[in-house]
């Protein structure tokens, strides 16, 4: 399904492409900017469920991220790593983690696991299972925890949307698991909550 727009585009220069995004783009945006209030928090269909439309429009953003930086790894121009868009992105990868930590990669009771991210976008996420896996902030993280994984910021997103396995980022580099390497691993196997 995704393919069709694809190949419908395949044969059209870079330009054309170019025009025909910003065009849409146009359209779409003042589509959004002329919806009330009523009309943004009307629920509604989404990927997610049943939210607010205004919702609906944060997953699509999201989206947008995701496949921007799928172009950028593709090309190998990296960019857009920080900001407004980044941050509420990063929101559906926050609350993603504790099903990852937890459910996914098995973490068992009383352990906790930090990820720290490098490059242009340094984040702490700190999850720890006391009966669940839950992401608390940075300043609550434990001070021994579990295992701690570093790794680049790029890599974090290409791992979290399902865009590479743990072989991959591994083989990219810049991959540090101190402390229980069985869990470490286990949570960059499984670090992809996005298809």
């Amino acid at each position: 399904m995704m393919e069709v727009w694809v190949e419908a585009m395949r044969g059209e220069t870079g330009a054309a492409v170019v025009a025909a995004f910003d065009d849409a783009t146009a359209r779409r945006v003042a589509s959004l900017r002329a919806m009330t209030p009523e009309q943004l928090d009307e629920v509604g269909w989404s990927p997610i469920g049943e939210v607010p439309y205004r919702e609906f429009m944060v997953v699509r953003l999201f989206d947008c991220w995701m496949h921007e930086q799928d172009i950028r790894r593709a090309v190998g121009r990296p960019g857009n790593l920080s900001g407004p868009v980044v941050d509420r992105s990063l929101d559906r990868f926050r609350a993603a983690l504790g099903f990852v930590v937890g459910k996914k990669a098995g973490a068992h009771d009383g352990s906790s696991v930090v990820i720290i991210t490098t490059g242009e976008t340094e984040l702490v996420l700190p999850v720890v299972v006391d009966g669940r896996a839950r992401l608390v902030d940075p300043s609550d993280a434990p001070d021994e925890p579990t295992v701690t994984i570093t790794l680049p910021f790029t890599t974090f997103v290409a791992l979290g949307g399902g865009r590479w396995s743990a072989a991959e980022a591994n083989e990219a580099g810049g991959v540090v698991i101190e402390g229980d390497t069985d869990l470490g691993d286990r949570v960059l196997a499984n670090l992809g909550f996005t298809p």
